[in-house]
């Protein structure tokens, strides 16, 4: 699955795609957190496929990349396996 392509699954509760959004700020984050932080014995980190669309989402920007973010406030809840 592409980060930028919609999954099989949605949330319950999620607002329609558009066409003006910019996901560089997502981008950013996933870099940083695949390349600096670690794991508690030492190796770094892989996000999941789904991991990484929810940050994508998250941190969209509307209209480009100086324009306001698409959420002022984001609630990511899911149940224990």
């Amino acid at each position: 699955m592409s980060v930028s392509s919609q999954p099989d699954w949605l949330p319950v509760f999620y607002p329609p795609e558009r066409d003006d959004l910019d996901f560089s700020e997502g981008e950013r984050l996933i870099t940083l957190a695949e390349t600096v932080y670690k794991t508690p014995e030492g190796g770094l980190i892989t996000l999941d496929d789904w991991q990484k669309w929810v940050v994508m989402r998250v941190l969209a920007k509307v209209g480009g990349p100086d324009g306001p973010f698409r959420y002022r406030q984001s609630v990511v809840s899911m149940g224990r396996q």
